[in-house]
């Protein structure tokens, strides 16, 4: 798997956004560093993890938790110590990754996690 990086056009500033590309060349993942998800009324001063998906086929091989792994990375690289996320239906796979519990909240009449991983 290779990691392809779309970001600003200045590199020390956000969004950033990852692709994960198959032997094909094909996109099997995303992941993105933003400003802000729109949770509404969140306290947390961001940056935010957002658009975490693996095509299903490459499910349970490593690359979410890859993609996941980098973003975390490059916000430390950008100076934050303190990165969110919210998450609909896999907590336990990001506490696997280190990223903790804050809080439950709603997004579009759906509950979600709010979770933070801290430098």
């Amino acid at each position: 798997m290779d990691l392809y990086v779309a970001s600003d056009q200045n590199e020390r500033a956000l969004p950033v956004c990852l692709a994960a590309l198959n032997e094909d060349g094909t996109i099997i993942g995303t992941a993105s560093l933003i400003e802000n998800d729109e949770l509404p009324n969140a306290p947390e001063p961001g940056p935010w993890v957002a658009a975490v998906y693996v095509d299903a086929a490459y499910r349970s091989t490593g690359v979410g938790t890859e993609l996941v792994l980098q973003i975390v990375r490059r916000s430390r690289d950008l100076g934050y110590n303190d990165v969110y996320l919210y998450t609909e239906s896999v907590p336990k796979w990001y506490e696997s990754m280190g990223w903790s519990f804050i809080r439950t909240d709603h997004s579009l009449g759906v509950e979600v996690t709010v979770m933070v991983h801290r430098a």
